[in-house]
Order: C-alpha cells, then structure tokens, then sequence
C-alpha cells in the first residue's frame, strides 16, 4: 500500500517531531508575549535541524493539521498560542517604542566604539528583539579586550552620564575576551540568550563565542548570527582613533584596571540582592539585579505539560545551572 513501510514510519516520525518543536518553540515566546513570525520560528527552533520550507508548509495551513490548530493560531503575519489575542498589535506597539528609543540614542550609540578596549558592543534581552517592556532602557552586552572589563565598564558609566543617558544604556553584561565561554555551563535559557544577541559593533567576537560555546548550536540547531546593525560610518576612522587612545593609556591600563575592580567591585557588592543573578570576577561583570530563570524556566515547563509537548531531551536543559 502507498504510504506504508519504514520510509513512511520515519518521516511520520520527524513530522511530529517538527510539530513538537513548532509548539515548543512558540511557547517559549509566549512567556514574553511575543509572537513570532515563520522564518522566526524557524529560525528558533528547538533541538531540531530544519529547513524554512518545512516550517512554511506546517504553519502555512494550522487549520489543516489537527494538532497544531489545537495548539496554535495566526494573527496577521504572527503565530501564537490559542487563545492568545492581541499580541500582534502589542509587539508592533513595542517595537515602534524601541526603534524610537534606538534612534533617540543614536549619537551616544555610535560612540561606543570610540571607548578603549571596548570590542563589541550587542543589544541583548528584549531591547534585541525590540520587545522590552521597560521601554526607557536600551539593553547591551560587552566584550572587551583581555584584561580590561572592569575599565570599559568605567567608561560606560562615564559615556552615559556625559550623554545625559546614564540609566538608558544598560551594560548589564560585560566579559573580556578570554572569558567567552559561558561560566555558567549551557543551558536553555543562556542559549536563548546569546544566540539572540544583536551586534552594532565587533560581530566577529560573536562568532567567536559561538565557536567556543558550541552547545548553543544544538540548542538552536538552525540560527543564524545575526547582522551588524547598520549604526555606524567611518568604522575605519573610529578604530584608528580607539587604537590611538589604547596606545596613549596603554602605560597605566593594568593600573585603572585593578582601580576600577577594587572600587567598583566593593561598590556593586554592597548592591547585591537575594533572588539577583550577579557575578563580578576579574574579566566579568554580570550585572543581573533579579534573576528571572528559575520563573520562566517552571513557566515554561508548565506550558509544555499543559500542550503535550514536555519531554526528556528539552528537560535535560531545564535543570538549574552549574556555576563554577
């Protein structure tokens, strides 16, 4: 019979497989109410290897598949949980809000790259998929030369408060460059975070951390790194004049280094707060004041339970980290 014999058990196989991974995927971003579009749930899909035409042909009919109509829904170009009206127009809300604010902060934007030993500057959390519902902070991950992320994060501050923007610009991670690998050891909610990651300067140290943290790869087997943000000209010019000013402090670099740690080091310390997420090492400031992980982590097995999607190979990454 047509249709009947090992060939056609495997690809039944890999098509609830996709479906799964389709629910999960969406799910995950309803914990943000952010709905997705098709090449982004492609693009986000988890734990399995897919190309866009697979995607597009699920998610091009819901309501001819059973199991994914019980599950899903589409709002103008969006996918979503059932049930969960709205959201379209509260994404386009938030992301007209965030590219006002990004141009707001153009200028002092494109100043980053002037600031020594800084290289690379990336939006992160929802500033990068422009859907932060605190809609005055731009959100940003640093990576800097070795030996220098205490002193970068100094000029941060100083940057800030001469721009009048002190509390926009939100560096609330910033490593050196021999500290790309995540310390953490990999998890799901780390993976969805730096393959999220949107560069405006220094892309290559992204793939770097790509490389390095190979495990975000198989979380999200089929992400892309995604392009420079086209903020800056005279990229040539900036670097030229960072490396001028790396060379004239280049005597005293080491010294405003351990200046920088020891004060701001006792400094944030008396910031910490039960239930924060903060690390402060040499070549690392993590500068989480609230450690959200463990909500969103029950939030969304939770979700899974409730969809039929739950299982083994998604809760190996669900486990609670192993800080070292």
């Amino acid at each position: 019979m047509e249709g009947s014999g090992p060939s056609a058990d495997i690809d039944a196989r890999r098509l609830s497989r996709l479906r799964s991974a389709v629910v999960r995927t969406v799910a995950y971003a309803d914990l943000f109410d952010f709905p997705l579009l098709t090449e982004e749930v492609w693009q986000q899909l988890l734990l399995e290897k897919a190309d866009l035409q697979e995607i597009s042909r699920l998610l091009g009919d819901l309501e001819r598949d059973p199991f994914l109509a019980e599950r899903l829904q589409r709002e103008g170009p969006y996918v979503s949980l059932r049930g969960r009206v709205g959201l379209a127009a509260q994404r386009d809300t938030r992301q007209a809000a965030a590219e006002a604010l990004i141009a707001k902060h153009r200028r002092v934007l494109g100043m980053l790259p002037l600031l020594p030993w800084l290289r690379m500057a990336a939006f992160s959390g929802g500033t990068s998929r422009r859907n932060s519902i605190q809609e005055d902070d731009l959100d940003l991950f640093i990576v800097t030369a070795p030996g220098h992320a205490w002193s970068v994060f100094v000029g941060l501050v100083l940057l800030g408060r001469g721009a009048g923007c002190r509390e926009v610009l939100c560096a609330n991670y910033i490593v050196d460059g021999t500290n790309l690998q995540v310390p953490d050891g990999g998890d799901f909610f780390t993976g969805q975070e730096m393959l999220g990651l949107e560069p405006l300067h220094g892309r290559r140290q992204l793939e770097r951390m790509r490389e390095i943290n190979d495990w975000a790869g198989r979380l999200l087997p089929n992400a892309d790194l995604r392009p420079e943000l086209p903020l800056y000209r005279q990229a040539g010019l900036r670097s030229g004049a960072q490396r001028g000013v790396e060379l004239l402090l280049w005597p005293a670099g080491w010294a405003i280094e351990r200046a920088a740690r020891l004060g701001l080091g006792w400094y944030l310390g008396r910031k910490q707060q039960e239930g924060g997420d903060m690390l402060l090492r040499a070549g690392i400031l993590k500068l989480h004041r609230s450690d959200n992980r463990r909500r969103v982590v029950e939030r969304y097995r939770e979700r899974l339970t409730a969809l039929g999607v739950a299982g083994d190979d998604l809760e190996a990454l669900l486990q609670p980290r192993r800080r070292r």
